[in-house]
């Protein structure tokens, strides 16, 4: 009965779509939804402040939540916000030209109102280590039906896009796979929140700590809390300690979609060195980091352009294998084999990064690997997918 009642509600979706694709589009309105309605951030934040900043004279970006008090926040910031269901909101949803977002048009946008003849890009959030899509057949795509009829699927929810951005080949591959998109619309451009790393950072003098951002990858499910603390060995006063006399700053930050484990928080906050990163959107700061370390979060594929360390502390690999997510590559591949299995070992490594930085060198050549030489007219990859953008548009019959 459940199918049914889904199908049923696939199929008004679509003929929903049939219909707002008779509307008229402009090609001076573009709209703009990130993290399921609920943030302004990642890829689409910066395509959006992009636009915004340098080109609002031809064009009217407009962002779309659908959290009313984001939208409140959002406008007194001076951001052209509107609520998804709002008079406003869905106007400008049935005639944007373009529609950019960071998850799907489903989760980030209002989908009955997206038309057939909106340009879609889909912007993604990160080049993908654990597999996504179609691809990912534990959460995403579980269901056979789904995997059988994937077209079909993708009209009917009406999530399928006419440009995919990629950082190269690589990347252009695993898109392809994961959206059921042809190469063609995959395109290399960059990603708009990796402007940040083409920028130098602030100087940094003796008495400037060395900054490391722990950044564990998604787990479980939204809200889930979750130990890779206490059970890997983590000794919050002996860590606190030894930083406060090394002159290192650990900034602790799980991944939004999961709550840190409630005790931690609290005993923290009574820390020198040891810091909870409560930061909205981390790419605000994330050139100020000296070290990054994580497990299988793709924010490795980012931080390997600044040409900073990057330590691997997978404390859970064979479990998080099992239960929660394949992974598109071997770790061993993607670490090259150089892992910490516990807090001990992995503050030793901070210890020695801190005291020898030549031994550690951000060369890790796989990581790199997928990053082709993109040209950079103006130091900006927001400025390749705005160029590509305009080039999709002018191929267009609608108007």
């Amino acid at each position: 009965m459940s199918i049914i009642v889904k199908m049923g509600k696939y199929l008004l979706r679509f003929l929903c779509v049939c219909l707002v694709t008779l509307i008229p589009k402009k090609k001076s309105i573009w709209i703009f939804g990130a993290w399921f309605g609920k943030k302004f951030s990642d890829n689409p934040k910066y395509m959006y402040q992009y636009v915004e900043s340098l080109h609002s004279n031809e064009m009217t970006p407009v962002w779309i939540a659908k959290d009313r008090m984001l939208v409140s926040e959002l406008r007194k910031q001076g951001i052209n916000a509107y609520y998804h269901n709002s008079f406003t909101g869905v106007y400008y949803q049935l005639v944007s030209k373009v529609a950019f977002v960071g998850h799907s048009i489903s989760s980030d946008l209002n989908p009955c109102f997206i038309g057939f003849n909106t340009k879609r890009v889909q912007l993604w959030h990160g080049i993908p280590l654990k597999k996504i899509g179609f691809d990912d057949k534990i959460f995403t795509s579980k269901n056979h039906l789904i995997q059988k009829y994937q077209v079909l699927f993708s009209l009917l929810v009406n999530d399928r896009y006419d440009l995919v951005i990629s950082t190269g080949d690589k990347c252009s591959t695993l898109f392809s796979s994961a959206f059921n998109e042809p190469l063609k619309k995959i395109i290399k451009t960059g990603f708009p929140r990796n402007d940040v790393f083409l920028t130098m950072s602030n100087e940094k003098t003796l008495e400037t700590p060395f900054k490391v951002i722990y950044m564990p990858t998604f787990r479980g499910g939204i809200g889930d809390e979750f130990d890779l603390f206490e059970s890997y060995g983590f000794n919050l006063d002996e860590i606190d300690s030894m930083f406060s006399l090394a002159n290192i700053e650990l900034h602790i930050r799980t991944h939004p979609a999961n709550c840190p484990p409630a005790s931690l928080l609290s005993k923290i906050k009574e820390c020198q060195k040891v810091k909870i990163s409560t930061i909205d959107d981390i790419y605000e700061s994330i050139n100020s980091y000296d070290c990054l370390v994580t497990d299988y979060s793709s924010i490795i594929f980012d931080f390997i352009l600044s040409r900073k360390p990057i330590l691997f502390a997978p404390f859970d690999l064979e479990n998080y294998l099992k239960v929660d997510r394949e992974l598109y590559f071997s770790y061993s591949t993607v670490s090259e084999d150089k892992i910490c299995r516990s807090w001990p070992e992995l503050i030793n490594q901070i210890l020695d990064l801190k005291n020898h930085p030549d031994k550690f060198e951000n060369s890790n050549q796989f990581i790199r690997s997928f990053h082709d030489e993109i040209n950079l007219e103006g130091n900006c990859f927001s400025l390749n997918i705005y160029n590509e953008v305009n080039k999709l548009i002018d191929k267009s019959i609608y108007f």
